[in-house]
């Protein structure tokens, strides 16, 4: 039998329990490992955080608008948010979850791309590899822009690479749909689209697509479904760009040596996991007197492939940085590194060997279970030694209710609208019911369609949190506040006393 059908259709044994053997094919493997990321990474965060992470408060706070861009990015994570919120009427656990099924998404994508350039079992290691990525760990769990947007990089390099393989018009549509909704993900995608034309054009197979209509009918498609996100930019007088200028100048130590060394260290875990399968793999052949058998093919085409997907990006975006003299996040690169597992088995060429898979599954689920033991003990460790709390621990729910009864004894109605910061404002409005609305640092172009009359009618709870906003003297023009103070809530987790304290003004509603 070839060994290409073997590696396709047979099941690969990975150890015995209750004394029989476990068998599993490829794709199961990755589905254990993509089940193990969801259940872990969504419960740990779940059960330990008091408060949701930052991004996901903005993504929240956003979500009731249902606009196309806010004032920083594009707002299909809010979206998305959103929907989990009124679907389960909870906040905080349903953007875990949401978070870690785009995470196991983008294993699912990774591993048919691998499936398609290298077979099965080598799809399945690289697949499995990305559980040694930073970026699939501890920092999963803030859904935001970086995560929603990994399932969408890895999909249309999927989708393009079936393309330019079959020239179906279907999947050159599919290819333009994904594309959009990165668009909608985060603006940076763009980054993508020029490393794909780059591959297009210096690929064979790639050059006589081009001379077909479908490639220029998915463009035509691409345009047609990002002209409205074009018309909410212009609106808001491409407010998102201006940030981002804004965000990259303000990125310390982040130059181009930092970003790269940044997406070395990202990949540590994955380079351990590799080193450690092939010590494991070296052993056994020395105690075999046959060879052992080699993986499914490999192209050098589809190597190249899988460098214009990841490491083609990140070399634009260090150039970009290096010209223009902006900084660089590292979380930047998490959507590039999604191939990283991928581009590794493929670089190794024909030294894969098929035993490599069975000591890279049992270390990517050793890393599952561990990482997530090991963030939860750090987690706890903080707040017993800790002076000022992390975000994680303030107590959101106490908060919230504290604040709603204070606008409520005082006016007799119920809270609609909150000023302030992203945080402490977000922490008054998280409810999975009725929500209200929050303003921005007061700033009205947070909010879209809240009026000053709005305000005047029903009244705004201020609150400040030590960051320093100019909530106040936005809304000065209002009313004077009919009540202030502020409000300590302690720390559960802490134990030398932690606390943290709301300042707060109630602007009454006006008079009929």
């Amino acid at each position: 039998m070839r060994l290409e059908t073997v590696a396709t259709s047979a099941l690969i044994e990975l150890g015995s329990v209750a004394g029989r053997s476990v068998r599993l094919t490829p794709m199961q493997m990755v589905a254990v490992a993509a089940g193990l990321q969801v259940l872990l990474w969504s419960f740990v965060p779940a059960l330990l955080y008091a408060a949701p992470p930052l991004d996901v408060v903005e993504g929240y706070v956003h979500g009731p608008y249902w606009v196309l861009t806010t004032l920083k990015h594009p707002a299909l994570p809010s979206w998305l948010l959103e929907a989990g919120r009124r679907i389960t009427g909870a906040v905080g656990w349903p953007a875990y979850l949401v978070s870690q099924l785009f995470v196991a998404a983008t294993f699912a994508l990774v591993y048919l791309l691998g499936r398609d350039l290298m077979g099965p079992v080598r799809a399945a290691a690289g697949t499995l590899l990305l559980t040694g990525v930073v970026y699939f760990a501890w920092p999963s769990i803030e859904f935001n822009h970086n995560v929603a947007l990994m399932p969408l990089w890895v999909g249309v390099f999927l989708c393009l690479w079936r393309a330019a393989e079959s020239g179906r018009a279907a999947w050159w549509m599919a290819t333009g749909v994904v594309a959009a909704a990165m668009m909608y993900t985060k603006f940076s995608s763009g980054v993508a689209f020029v490393a794909a034309a780059l591959w297009l054009v210096s690929d064979d197979k790639g050059q006589r697509e081009l001379r077909r209509p479908a490639p220029w009918l998915a463009a035509a498609l691409f345009v047609a479904l990002v002209a409205p996100l074009y018309l909410s930019l212009r609106a808001s007088n491409f407010a998102p760009f201006a940030y981002a200028a804004s965000r990259a100048e303000g990125a310390a130590n982040s130059g181009p040596v930092v970003f790269v060394l940044s997406q070395v260290l990202a990949v540590v875990g994955l380079l351990a996991l590799i080193g450690a399968a092939d010590v494991v793999v070296r052993r056994r052949s020395a105690m075999m007197t046959a060879a052992l058998p080699m993986a499914s093919p490999w192209s050098e085409r589809g190597c190249r492939y899988l460098l214009f997907a990841s490491v083609v990006p990140l070399v634009l975006v260090v150039l970009l940085a290096a010209v223009s003299g902006a900084g660089l996040r590292s979380s930047w690169g998490a959507s590039m590194l999604s191939f990283a597992g991928l581009l590794a088995v493929a670089l190794a060429g024909p030294r894969f060997a098929l035993a490599h898979v069975q000591p890279i599954f049992w270390g990517s689920i050793g890393l599952l279970v561990v990482v997530p033991i090991g963030f939860a003990v750090v987690h706890v460790g903080r707040g017993a030694y800790e002076t000022r709390p992390a975000r994680a621990h303030w107590p959101q729910a106490e908060i919230s209710r504290a604040m709603r009864g204070l606008f409520r004894d005082e006016t007799g109605r119920p809270l609609r609208f909150v000023a302030g910061p992203f945080w402490g404002a977000g922490l008054v409005a998280l409810s999975g019911r009725d929500m209200p609305t929050v303003i921005v640092d007061g700033d009205l172009a947070s909010a879209p369609g809240v009026t000053m009359d709005a305000l005047k009618r029903d009244g705004v709870l201020i609150v400040e949190t030590g960051e320093a906003a100019a909530t106040a003297q936005r809304l000065a023009t209002l009313a004077t506040p009919s009540k202030s103070g502020e409000t300590t809530f302690p720390i559960a987790s802490g134990r030398r006393g932690q606390s943290v304290t709301i300042k707060w003004a109630i602007i009454a509603p006006a008079r009929p």
